[in-house]
């Protein structure tokens, strides 16, 4: 890798952040940073509150803080859906480039995968995290999300498998993430 770079997934609710951050992450080798692990590492957190919320916020913030100042690259996921947290993620990593990466969905495919979810048994969907989540609070959050002058790109993960959009984020024209694939 030629320099330290951090990318951000960012997106409404069951839009594949996670997902896809996980196999980004393995395919470039990167660090993976992720507002729900933090979510499960501290349970008390885990109820999608404006305080949590907030709570896990700065606690991510720490979290990148620590891996600029060690020179680690990164992917993370979250939804940092205001102009204002994108500008404190940007201060945090200070000269570090940071590429701001939209993942979003219909309203109704985010409300199957909500679903989905709560019904859930497996490692990454335990019903007692995301069924904290209600299909209101869901549809809140995702008239919250919209590409800024931030974002390099917006990717609609109901038209391509987790696999694929890795891939696509490959290719982008931008010479940032082609510079990690390298």
């Amino acid at each position: 890798m030629d320099s330290q770079q951090i990318i951000v997934l960012y997106g409404p609710p069951c839009s594949g952040k996670t997902t896809i951050g996980l196999l980004l992450s393995k395919t470039l080798n990167l660090a993976f940073l992720s507002t729900d692990q933090l979510r499960e590492e501290f349970p008390a957190l885990a109820a999608f509150t404006d305080e949590n919320n907030e709570t896990v916020f700065i606690t991510f913030l720490d979290r990148l803080r620590d891996y600029c100042k060690t020179g680690q690259s990164a992917v993370c996921e979250g939804f940092f859906y205001s102009q204002e947290r994108k500008e404190q993620l940007l201060q945090i990593a200070g000269t570090v480039p940071v590429y701001f990466v939209l993942l979003t969905a219909e309203i109704g495919i985010l409300q199957q995968r909500l679903a989905y979810r709560n019904r859930s048994t497996t490692k990454y969907l335990k019903p007692a995290r995301n069924g904290l989540l209600s299909q209101a609070k869901l549809e809140d959050y995702y008239g919250r999300f919209k590409a800024c002058h931030y974002t390099r790109v917006a990717i609609d993960t109901a038209l391509f498998s987790p696999a694929r959009t890795v891939e696509l984020l490959k290719r982008i024209k931008c010479r940032s993430i082609r510079r990690l694939i390298k």
